[in-house]
């Protein structure tokens, strides 16, 4: 309930209370089972990247992508969208702390897919 409360706001901009509601989220699925949540763990990481990315966090957003971008490598396998969509958002946000190589090695990643 709280991934999808935050999201709309994610989208309708009331970035403060989204974060609040996504991190609520990420919590509770950390403390309820943690590995059978691992694909809820990584889309809620990836949604408070988001967050931290509209709210001019390029550092602490990175963290985030790359949390979720290593959890759905692992669950989905490289080669799947969910992969290279986390890889995109990654690769914009990398550019945007001018971590241009990694940008650039991430880009080249997802044109591959």
């Amino acid at each position: 309930m709280c991934l999808s409360q935050g999201s709309v706001l994610c989208e309708v901009g009331e970035i403060g209370d989204a974060r609040k509601l996504l991190e609520k989220a990420l919590s509770i699925r950390k403390n309820n089972g943690g590995g059978e949540y691992k694909e809820g763990i990584a889309e809620t990481e990836e949604w408070i990247g988001n967050v931290l990315r509209e709210e001019g966090k390029l550092d602490e957003a990175v963290e985030y992508f790359n949390s979720a971008l290593a959890s759905k490598k692992e669950i989905f396998g490289s080669e799947h969208e969910e992969v290279g969509n986390t890889m995109f958002i990654l690769a914009i946000t990398l550019d945007g702390v001018k971590a241009f190589d990694l940008s650039i090695k991430y880009f080249k990643e997802v044109s591959c897919c």
